[in-house]
């Protein structure tokens, strides 16, 4: 348990690292920011997800078509599945084959996102690293490699912006949650704060997080930052996409981030009666 020192050594928080939880001293959990962010419903495009992986899992252990067939590219994806319609032929399958392939299936998604996540989060160990200047092994796998060189491309093409710290804890006093804020940097003169993403795109949960680390900042650091920044770096194709955020726009973003929190808590002490 890694006890963290903020607002000057004058609070004291614990870090479970292994289970990704937030504390106090007397074992008092503290919200973290993706917990409430997590309440928001994404449940829409998640179950289109986790059931097409399922069905190509399904087809590779039943040999219909081979290990990586499938594209992540969402419209060869469906034209794959088109084309497999076409051509596919009618083979004598055992039972106990067929009922270990949907079993293959239903873990599906469960693998990917564990593998997603570890991949982002040595991407993000990466750039940790680049900022506070120690020495980076270009890695062989390659949708690690890929976020990495996006996020060089991203610092190439944003020359002004100077990052000053990177992977530091938050907590915020007034609202009791804490998290880890991927960097601080500096532009112009202006103060920034930013992101790192390795999904396939920007969404407004991704908003709602930064929002909290954000004010959180602020709240201990008594600094003001003019805007925000989400950087996803690609790993299938090396590219990045940025957006910014400007200050007027995290006050909404924070009140939406607010509203989740009480949601979590809330639901909490539903689950209690």
């Amino acid at each position: 348990m890694e006890r963290i020192k903020l607002y000057s050594g004058k609070v004291t928080i614990l870090f479970d690292k292994e289970r990704h939880r937030f504390s106090h001293l007397d074992g008092t959990p503290i919200d973290s920011v993706t917990s409430a962010t997590g309440k928001l419903d994404k449940s829409g495009p998640l179950t289109w997800w986790a059931t097409r992986v399922m069905g190509e899992r399904i087809l590779y252990n039943l040999g219909i078509v081979p290990e990586g067939h499938f594209s992540e590219d969402n419209e060869e994806n469906k034209k794959q599945w088109a084309d497999i319609l076409k051509t596919i032929k009618d083979t004598k399958v055992g039972t106990t084959t067929i009922f270990k392939a949907i079993l293959a299936g239903k873990a599906e998604h469960s693998k990917k996102k564990a593998a997603a996540a570890d991949i982002g989060t040595k991407i993000h160990k990466l750039i940790e690293k680049w900022i506070i200047g120690e020495k980076v092994v270009i890695p062989d796998d390659e949708k690690i490699r890929n976020g990495y060189i996006a996020f060089l491309k991203f610092i190439k093409e944003n020359k002004n912006l100077k990052l000053t710290s990177s992977e530091q804890f938050i907590y915020s006093k007034r609202y009791d949650y804490a998290g880890i804020k991927d960097w601080d940097a500096e532009e112009n003169g202006m103060l920034i704060i930013g992101d790192n993403k390795s999904s396939k795109g920007i969404y407004s949960e991704m908003r709602y997080q930064l929002s909290g680390y954000w004010n959180a900042s602020e709240e201990e650091s008594g600094k003001r930052y003019e805007k925000g920044i989400i950087a996803k770096f690609g790993k299938y194709d090396g590219e990045f996409e940025y957006l910014e955020i400007p200050r007027r726009e995290y006050k909404k973003d924070l009140k939406a981030f607010l509203g989740l929190l009480d949601t979590k808590r809330r639901e909490k002490e539903l689950g209690k009666k």
